[in-house]
């Protein structure tokens, strides 16, 4: 950082404060952006992929087809306030160098608050809390850069604790978040720009945030904990790019409600280095509800937005979601009024292994461990248990597009509806707990060592359940058929969703709208349910879709190819008993 004087010179006021529409695919030359002039960074279409380059979709009426086309990606130098004196910093991120410049009347830097407006250049300190402004419902204005807490919020917070109880309630807040941090010497933080807020409008790019610890081996410090830029708030509307923001779990956002979001995330990153832990959602990441709103699930939703270039590493663990992760809640996105949504270059990588997985659905359940008393009455803690389907829907209306050239995953949850517990994997898993001469040699030898005759006694006299249901309790269940997470696919019949890499394990709903299909097998292992539309299965070569099961409506259509010359066509396969009535629509 350095500061200096001006000569006489007036600094340009440039903020993020206007939304100048949509994207405008062109030529050779700068392209703007989601966001327009208030976006963090500008393109320049290039003829081949490279460094700081981005994929995006171009429509080829002839072919029917999307088409790459590449852009290279270069950082907006920018410049706040007015003033004689100028300081300059320098920000790195993983997309490219660029310099803020701070224009200040004096050698401090301006801050004022007046009329419920808290204005200025808030740099290199603690940032604001309620402790600041102490009332609600204020409008902030102004840069955020080089700020930090300890715990929560390094930019923006109710207060400077580990604490997630109350929160800063503000009406607008028009400001750019850059290089803000959380973590200086705890264990997990939480938001590196923004913590435990609730705002009607945001307007401002978030760049280079996060959350980390510092290392005192190596004078260092390390990626963790909650969101990069947002943690733990609740926020209605947001326009602004996440470029280069850095946690554990959702590299730019976690464990927040968004109601409308739009803006690009781009080489966001979650990242873990200690031996078995994990890194889930590069950009971002959603677990059980947020403190804001313990009572129900969070959802996010996003109207004409991309996602390129975020990942999720672990370097001694498992990674998942180079996009994003989800294990409960609900992500939209919405692409609109000939946007072009784009989903491309995302990636985890697990221990060393690199796989392309843009998008990761976990399925779970919770269980509680006691009995509970409601009006008088035991209920088994086995039958307290409850499941969360994480919810992803593509919505495209106004001839909008959908293009996804990376992985989508889901994973099952499995929950036993009789409530039976698994008994023999029980006790295979506690004889190999009690495995040693010490311990008796097996689960029925420590149940002898305690003094019982038998294991059902054992159990029954430590835990007051049978040994049935503590097997369930445990875990150990017969499983069911699983629940798998959800994938909507919704359209007002204009546009399309082009799936231009593996879609697995998920419960996938086509209600209405085209989809495109790169090839035959982008669906293979999943349940598919067509409610409408058309899907698309041409793509100049004949193949199979294989599924676990199929459900299709009359309204539905399907397009395939045929080889009249061997004979052969595109063929649907469902391993379970299906229903409905496909109908072909188009061969090609």
């Amino acid at each position: 950082m350095k500061t200096r004087k001006m000569n006489g010179l007036t600094g340009k006021v440039l903020t993020s404060a206007l939304f100048a529409g949509c994207i405008a695919l062109g030529a050779q030359g700068t392209e703007l952006t989601t966001l327009g002039d208030s976006s963090a960074y500008t393109l320049t279409r290039v003829d081949a992929k490279g460094e700081n380059t981005i994929t995006k979709f171009e429509y080829d009426a002839s072919t029917g087809t999307m088409n790459p086309v590449y852009y290279r990606m270069n950082m907006k130098d920018v410049e706040y306030g007015t003033g004689d004196y100028q300081t300059v910093k320098t920000v790195s991120t993983p997309q490219g160098d660029f310099t803020v410049t701070l224009n200040h009347p004096s050698s401090d830097l301006p801050k004022t608050y007046e009329d419920k407006v808290s204005s200025g250049i808030f740099a290199d300190s603690f940032g604001l809390t309620h402790d600041d402004i102490k009332e609600d419902n204020v409008e902030i204005q102004g840069i955020f850069i080089d700020n930090g807490q300890h715990y929560i919020g390094g930019a923006l917070s109710y207060v400077n604790r580990a604490y997630i109880g109350a929160n800063l309630i503000v009406s607008n807040i028009n400001a750019d978040f850059i290089r803000n941090r959380v973590g200086f010497d705890c264990n997990f933080g939480n938001g590196g720009a923004i913590a435990t807020v609730i705002a009607d409008n945001i307007t401002g790019n978030f760049i280079g945030n996060n959350v980390s610890e510092y290392d005192t081996w190596n004078d260092d410090y390390i990626i963790k904990g909650n969101g990069g830029a947002i943690a733990y708030s609740d926020i209605k509307t947001l326009k602004g790019d996440f470029i280069g923001n850095a946690s554990g779990y959702g590299g730019a956002i976690a464990m927040s409600n968004i109601k409308n979001l739009t803006g690009d995330f781009i080489g966001n990153y979650a990242h873990s280095i200690a031996e078995d832990t994990q890194a889930f959602g590069g950009a971002i990441y959603l677990d059980s509800a947020s403190r804001l709103n313990s009572s129900s699930d969070l959802s996010i939703t996003l109207t004409n937005s991309s996602f390129y270039l975020n990942h999720a590493t672990s370097e001694n663990g498992e990674a998942k979601g180079g996009a994003i992760y989800m294990e409960r809640g609900e992500i939209t996105l919405n692409s609109v009024d000939g946007y072009t949504s784009v989903i491309a270059g995302n990636y985890t990588e697990s221990s060393g292994v690199r796989d392309d997985n843009a998008i990761y659905m976990q399925a779970s359940y919770s269980i509680n461990d006691y009995d509970i008393w409601d009006n008088g009455n035991i209920i088994p803690a086995f039958s307290n248990r409850e499941e969360y389907i994480p919810v992803l829907t593509f919505n495209t209306e106004t001839s909008g597009n959908i293009v996804v050239s990376d992985k989508i995953t889901g994973e099952a949850s499995y929950l036993a509806s009789n409530n039976e517990g698994d008994v023999e994997a029980y006790i295979a898993a506690m004889d190999e707990r009690y495995s040693s001469s010490y311990d008796g040699g097996s689960f029925a030898g420590y149940a002898n060592k305690q003094g019982y005759d038998t294991i059902e006694e054992y159990v029954e006299a430590t835990y007051g359940r049978t040994l049935e249901r503590q097997a369930a309790t445990a875990g150990y269940v017969i499983e069911t058929t699983p629940t798998l997470p959800t994938f909507n696919i919704t359209s007002d019949g204009t546009g399309g969703v082009y799936l231009y890499n593996d879609v697995r394990g998920l419960d996938v709903n086509l209600n209405g709208g085209n989809v495109y299909l790169g090839y035959d097998s982008v669906l293979d292992n999943n349940k598919l349910t067509l409610n409408g539309g058309t899907l698309s299965m041409v793509n100049n070569a004949t193949g199979e879709m294989s599924l676990n099961l199929l459900e299709a409506s009359e309204e539905t259509s399907v397009s395939i190819d045929v080889d009249l010359t061997n004979k052969t066509s595109d063929k649907i396969i469902t391993s379970n008993e299906s229903t409905g009535t496909v109908t072909i629509s188009t061969i090609n």
